[in-house]
Formats: structure tokens, sequence, C-alpha cells
């Protein structure tokens, strides 16, 4: 198992741009992928689901999870068919301003797969950090 983090600052549009310099990192979406090539979503376009789309992997960083949560993706299996929290993004800005608990953005997904507490609370660059330094 894989947590995937792309690189918006560096190649993603204006958006991702924007993002980026709010959350003050260099990731703005984050993923959950299989050894099988399935990829565990949360976007605007997919809504929560589970997906077998191609990627450039250059404009991705990738952490090896291995078996370390092994609930991950029973968890974002779960989830499947939820819609997008757009209101719960807006949360980066206006802290502590919170969405539905029935939907989910990219990294409160999958904070929430991996069994951590709080999960709206985590944006893609204090995931990464954290999963980056073994810091759990």
């Amino acid at each position: 198992m894989k947590v995937a983090f792309y690189k918006g600052d560096e190649v993603g549009g204006v958006y991702d741009k924007v993002v980026s310099y709010w959350i003050s990192g260099k990731y703005t979406h984050v993923e959950l992928w299989t050894s099988g090539g399935w990829r565990y979503v949360a976007s605007p376009t997919h809504g929560v689901a589970c997906i077998q789309e191609p990627v450039n992997i250059d404009e991705w960083d990738v952490i090896d999870i291995g078996y370390r949560f092994p609930d991950a993706e029973f968890n974002a299996a779960q989830l499947i068919g939820c819609k997008y929290d757009y209101l719960g993004v807006f949360g980066f800005v206006f802290r502590p301003a919170r969405g539905k608990d029935s939907r989910w953005f990219c990294s409160e997904f999958i904070a929430h797969c991996l069994g951590f507490s709080e999960p709206w609370r985590y944006d893609p660059a204090i995931l990464h950090d954290i999963l980056n330094n073994n810091q759990l």
C-alpha cells in the first residue's frame, strides 16, 4: 500500500499554486494506491472512488506504507460513493470550518483511512510530513 502526493506547486495549474501557497507546502492532493494499480481518491471529479486511471508518476511523490495501516484499504472501500467535501476544504482557510461527516476531501479521506483522529485537520503537506518522517 502506498500514499501518493501530487506535486501541485511544481506541475499543477493555478488552483494548485494557490493551495500550495496557502498551506505552505508543495502537495495539493493525496491518494491511496494499491499494489494492483487501483487508486482510492476523494476529488471533485470522482467524489470518493476507487479508480484505475494512469498517472504521470513524475508528478507524484510516493511513500510506501507497507502494512503499517492494515485497515486502510478496508476503510477506504467503506466510503466509496461519498461526495466530495467542498466546505471542508475551506477549513484550511477559515478554521475551524468543517464540512459534513458524510463528505470527504482528499487528505481528510486518507487520514481517516489510516486511522488518524480528527482527520479533517490534515492537509496534504502535513500528512506527507507525518508519513515521511514516521511521526506516528
